[in-house]
């Protein structure tokens, strides 16, 4: 099942970010779960979300060498 990043800004004025990683099926669901686990302390200030599937280091083509 992938494995997806999901990373929260939130905070002001001094930011903070909450990453949770998430095991999906799909994207849709790992916005579900996202969903789900938002933390509550992000909940009045959070401006930016962001979900990214994981990709393995070795499978990338930019990995250095």
């Amino acid at each position: 099942m992938p494995l997806y990043r999901v990373t929260i800004r939130f905070g002001a004025p001094k930011q903070q970010y909450h990453i949770d990683d998430i095991e999906a099926s799909s994207l849709r669901d790992a916005l579900r779960v996202a969903g789900e686990r938002f933390p509550d302390d992000a909940l009045q200030s959070a401006d930016l979300a962001e979900v990214r599937r994981q990709v393995e280091p070795e499978t990338r083509s930019f990995v250095p060498e």
